[in-house]
């Protein structure tokens, strides 16, 4: 239990590192969550289930194989209340009826942290989506990619008007983006694809902004998706055994395979994401609540 604790904790010290040394959020061209509308019909019960209620953090390890090189990945997510200022400048917010003071808004945020094990160390990096809890809109994200030597080398913050890129080799840099209305963020379907109305035979299409990290850096391709659930099926992964609904989400140059448990708030137990020829396998291991009331 205590070695649980400090795993925990080692977590969220590192996560609270690389927010300061990514300067937080950033402000460069930062979003105005309010003005989105909901790419797709939501469950609108699913984001403000008594299940997220603060400090609870879902938190959901997963074994990868990406192509035969092994690795795992930690998943947290929460839903809370975000405060806007921390989000925009005063400015930004003169000709959108809220006020400069800023205002809160319900947000979920993502976490993921990638770990692959080298001879001498580990490869890693890091993963943050902000989603508007009303629309699952992607408000930010940012990745973070460590060396070996746990030196970060580049990292890539994106919002609802452009993709910035500080890379060791490339320098800083810019893409515009030109408009995220009704688009959703490939790297954050794991969450938003679970306040869809899932059940079998569901159906959607959706515009898809995809995760570009080769070298150098591209500018953002957006691409039609389609979504579809099949039946349920028994799905068995390191966690244990579970009925999962199968969803997949095809794209030109992007393929998704999701199976999340059918009931309650749809947790996520299997995936599979198939880009440039390579698929990359995630099965749950383990999934728990952090309760920052308890000690």
């Amino acid at each position: 239990m205590i070695q649980e604790k400090q795993k925990i904790g080692t977590g969220l010290i590192l996560s609270g590192i690389l927010l300061f040394l990514w300067g937080g959020w950033g402000n460069a061209g930062d979003a105005i969550p309010y003005r989105h509308r909901a790419a797709l019909p939501l469950d609108t019960t699913w984001a403000f289930d008594a299940y997220w209620k603060n400090p609870r953090v879902e938190r959901s390890i997963f074994e990868i194989d990406a192509g035969g090189e092994k690795g795992r990945v930690t998943h947290l997510l929460e839903a809370e209340w975000t405060d806007a200022v921390h989000l925009v400048k005063p400015q930004d917010l003169e000709h959108t009826g809220h006020t400069p003071s800023g205002e809160a808004f319900h947000s979920m945020e993502f976490h993921a942290l990638y770990e692959f094990p080298r001879k001498f160390a580990t490869y890693a990096a890091f993963l943050e989506v902000l989603f508007d809890r009303h629309t699952m809109a992607p408000v930010k994200w940012q990745y973070a990619f460590h060396d070996t030597c746990g030196v970060i080398y580049k990292t890539i913050r994106g919002n609802t008007r452009t993709l910035e890129i500080d890379s060791y080799w490339e320098g800083r840099f810019q893409h515009p983006i030109a408009s995220l209305e009704g688009v959703w963020f490939s790297d954050g379907l794991p969450v938003a694809l679970r306040a869809l109305p899932l059940a079998p035979g569901f159906r959607a299409e959706v515009k898809l902004l995809l995760n570009e990290r080769g070298k150098p850096t591209p500018p953002p391709t957006i691409v039609p998706a389609r979504i579809s659930a099949g039946k349920p099926e028994r799905v068995q992964v390191p966690a244990g055994s579970f009925t999962a609904l199968p969803v997949s989400v095809v794209a030109e140059g992007f393929e998704g395979y999701f199976w999340f448990e059918a009931d309650g708030v749809r947790p996520l137990v299997r995936f599979e994401i198939v880009r440039d020829g390579v698929r990359t396998k995630y099965t749950l291991e383990k999934r728990d609540i952090i309760d920052y009331t308890q000690p």
